[in-house]
């Protein structure tokens, strides 16, 4: 939402700046756990083209990411990614799109109470519809906060156990923190100062 904190802010913004490519490239876009829309909104700037299925776990959160996102036609399933019949109910809408769609699931699986009905579901949809899948996790081990709201943790080991479920055509990504900062004048005005950050690599701790 808008109150969220912008440490977290940014870290969901800039995976939608990731996707926004294949977002805005693709006929179709499917957005599991879209919440409120903000972070897609703001990485995708004007409202794209094409169809687009918003899918979160409450309607009114839907329906307000359908504003946010300036998509008034898109369609609005509110269900629960654990339940094979709201997966069914999915599948049927993503069928009804036809092929070369893409879907976006960030941080949702830890908030899922098991995480299996949601992978086969994607595998079936990927082999049938030829749909590209953006799937982001937390590192539990970077933030090292209890969330009350994540039913699973995730480190090292999870995602081991995850990417072993993934097909073999994949890319696998660690998002790393950058910061910084800069010494300023109190009476001068405001400088914009490109930066070089070298990232990734031996080491790389996400």
């Amino acid at each position: 939402t808008l109150d969220t904190a912008p440490a977290i802010r940014v870290e969901h913004d800039l995976r939608y700046l990731l996707a926004a490519p294949l977002i805005h490239d693709a006929r179709s876009w499917v957005d599991l756990g879209c919440g409120t829309g903000i972070a897609a909104a703001g990485a995708l700037g004007a409202p794209r083209r094409g169809n687009a299925v918003l899918v979160d776990i409450d309607e009114a959160v839907v329906a307000r990411a359908a504003e946010e996102l300036g998509l008034p036609g898109a369609t609005r399933l509110a269900c629960d990614l654990t339940d094979p019949a709201g997966l069914e109910q999915l599948g049927a809408a993503v069928r009804g799109l036809g092929g070369d769609a893409v879907v976006t699931c960030f941080e949702v699986v830890e908030h899922l109470s098991t995480f299996l009905p949601l992978l086969e579901w994607s595998s079936a949809i990927s082999r049938e519809q030829g749909a590209t899948f953006v799937l982001s996790v937390p590192n539990d081990a970077f933030w090292s906060i209890q969330n009350p709201h994540h039913l699973t943790s995730w480190g090292e080991g999870a995602f081991e156990e995850l990417t072993a479920l993934l097909p073999d055509d994949r890319s696998t990504m660690c998002q790393v923190a950058l910061s910084g900062s800069a010494v300023v004048g109190l009476d001068a005005d405001r400088e914009d100062r490109p930066l070089t950050v070298g990232t990734g690599g031996a080491g790389t701790i996400a």
